[in-house]
């Protein structure tokens, strides 16, 4: 389970909130930004499921991959992917939305001071 997938996260999610917003101000139609911020969402449980069982069962490579100088950085993928998740359910599921929000900044915010400590 590489690191870097949830990248993906990022890019769909990004792709959500734009359809989101073009659909809500072009064609007043939301369907498709909701289909893949749906999509985006599952997304995210499932890697998010299969990085916990990788954390489980293989902490040394989690722990090597905390230690590289390159896979360090993709650590906050998964931060920002819950902000912007956050971001495209704002308006579809506000209190959920809220808790992601909240979730994904402070996680965010110890992993910037975590990886700052280390530069």
């Amino acid at each position: 389970m590489p690191l870097p997938l949830f990248a993906i996260v990022m890019g769909m999610a990004g792709t959500a909130i734009v359809y989101l917003r073009a659909g809500h101000i072009l064609w007043n139609n939301q369907n498709v930004g909701i289909f893949l911020t749906a999509v985006t969402a599952g997304l995210f449980v499932v890697l998010a499921i299969a990085y916990v069982l990788k954390t489980v069962k293989y902490p040394d490579a989690v722990r090597k991959e905390f230690d590289s100088p390159v896979r360090l950085h993709f650590f906050p993928t998964i931060s920002i992917s819950l902000i912007l998740l956050a971001v495209a359910l704002l308006h579809l599921v506000p209190t959920l939305a809220l808790v992601l929000w909240a979730v994904g900044s402070i996680a965010h915010l110890l992993l910037t001071l975590k990886i700052l400590s280390i530069w």
